[in-house]
């Protein structure tokens, strides 16, 4: 027995089964205690298949029995007293607790009176049916026990990381007659799933039904209505982010279209036209300015050109016309030459 926790008088007998069968036969107690809870679920398990792993033999396995008779009317008993009773809670802390698990996990288990003061702050004297409850750290339980009795007739939802607590939860649900579904996973985690129970579904259903009401039985992730739930508020969130996320800057002076031009290297180097013959080079701001001044020179001395052969009458008009072009032409090309020199220029400003 834990030096931490001593077990309350009422399970004294059934903590003695366990740590006797324990001793006797050189077991790990927290072993057995999860065997001992699941030898239970197997029971209430309709048409179950005999366990895999179940490695004890004949003799054995009738001081399982032995414990969930032991277990039945120590239930029998509080619950005449109670509204609910967590046996398995109790059991837990002063058996398991002993090899470190306690420590190990933060296992401590909130006392039976804080959970009812928790249930009764939650009641408005409103009872609720037909609503889904939920507890994302359950333990074994407790808190859903209470919440229960106050409320019947909802669909509870336990979730937990520890197998053992999603254990002793599910056979809580099956013995207080409560409906709905234990999921073994991080709740942090919510797409994450190890296992999980569905608990009394038939429960309320049917008058008759050959299958027993109180019941229990594993499901799968896509059975599971809190993960669906989970599922359908991450869905939620990730619309809620790409409405909130902004929009980009709609200018209507902008073109609708952007033409795009595609350049295919292999037909650049292969057209000698489109290869500049001279390369870009940096040059220094007098450079610039020495080149601007020189083509202005030559722009007025082309100017000059074309008045005289305008003037000209020893030419024909077409060699006039020509030589006119050709001067046109050219001026045409250092005008626009000029500008990009001045637009170099404007860097150095």
């Amino acid at each position: 027995m834990s030096s931490n926790y001593e077990a309350p008088t009422e399970v004294r007998e059934l903590e003695k089964l366990i740590n006797n069968f324990t001793y006797n036969n050189g077991f790990d107690v927290s072993q057995v205690f999860n065997d001992f809870l699941t030898y239970i679920i197997h029971y209430f398990t309709p048409d179950a298949k005999p366990l895999e792993s179940w490695k004890y033999k004949k003799e054995q396995t009738s001081v399982f029995w032995d414990m969930l008779c032991e277990w039945i009317k120590v239930m029998q008993k509080q619950l005449i007293r109670n509204e609910w009773y967590d046996a398995f809670g109790d059991l837990y802390m002063s058996c398991v607790a002993s090899k470190m698990k306690q420590q190990g996990t933060g296992q401590f288990f909130t006392p039976t009176g804080i959970c009812d003061m928790m249930a009764e702050i939650n009641d408005n004297n409103e009872k609720f049916t037909g609503k889904y409850i939920n507890d994302p750290a359950c333990g074994s339980g407790r808190t859903l026990l209470a919440w229960h009795v106050r409320n019947i007739g909802n669909y509870l939802c336990a979730e937990d990381i520890d197998r053992t607590c999603c254990l002793m939860t599910v056979c809580n649900f099956i013995i207080h007659g409560c409906v709905g579904e234990v999921i073994c996973h991080d709740s942090l985690d919510p797409g994450s799933f190890y296992t999980g129970w569905k608990i009394n579904e038939r429960l309320n259903k049917s008058s008759f039904s050959p299958i027993p009401l109180i019941t229990v039985r594993e499901i799968t992730k896509e059975e599971s209505v809190t993960l669906r739930i989970w599922d359908n508020i991450r869905l939620e969130n990730e619309e809620k982010k790409k409405a909130d996320a902004p929009k980009p800057i709609q200018d209507e002076n902008l073109p609708k279209k952007v033409k795009t031009i595609t350049l295919n290297p292999e037909n650049i180097t292969k057209n000698k036209e489109n290869v500049p013959k001279k390369p870009i080079q940096l040059r220094s701001k007098k450079s610039i300015e020495t080149s601007i001044k020189h083509e202005i020179q030559s722009t007025f001395a082309d100017a000059e050109m074309l008045i005289e052969t305008c003037n000209d009458k020893s030419r024909s008009d077409a060699s006039k016309l020509n030589q006119i072009q050709s001067v046109i032409l050219r001026l045409a090309n250092r005008s626009i030459y000029i500008a990009e020199l001045k637009g170099q220029l404007s860097m150095f400003e």
